[in-house]
């Protein structure tokens, strides 16, 4: 992929319906590939980037940094822990609003824990 690396200008239609794809699926669909012209599954088109940003994050010092796109795909967006934490309740016998305060508390949790780090 990293050889067939070519910038192409795209229309700004084709550039937000990936940026919708990304808000509605986030990780769990795929995005365009415009070069292939075919969707792409997000942890292929992940590890396309991070080919490409590899010379480059190795010379502005952060590998790690950009390495760290593999944790969230692999754990889970924000959105997809608190459906988690969200159903979980519900699972435990929460009604809806119990749930809802379960995932409220996970996000102050969540918070305070990434604030002290």
């Amino acid at each position: 992929k990293k050889n067939n690396m070519k910038f192409r200008r795209y229309s700004h239609m084709l550039i937000n319906e990936n940026r919708w794809r990304a808000q509605r699926y986030g990780t769990d669909r795929g995005l365009i590939d415009f070069g292939e012209r075919r969707i792409l599954p997000f942890a292929e088109m992940l590890e396309d980037m991070m080919a490409i940003l590899a010379d480059s994050a190795q010379t502005l010092n952060c590998v790690d940094e950009v390495q760290h796109a593999r944790t969230i795909f692999s754990g889970g967006t924000s959105a997809h822990r608190q459906v988690r934490v969200y159903e979980e309740a519900l699972a435990n016998g929460a009604d809806n609003q119990e749930a809802l305060i379960k995932v409220v508390d996970f996000l102050v949790a969540e918070t305070k824990a990434e604030v002290i780090s």
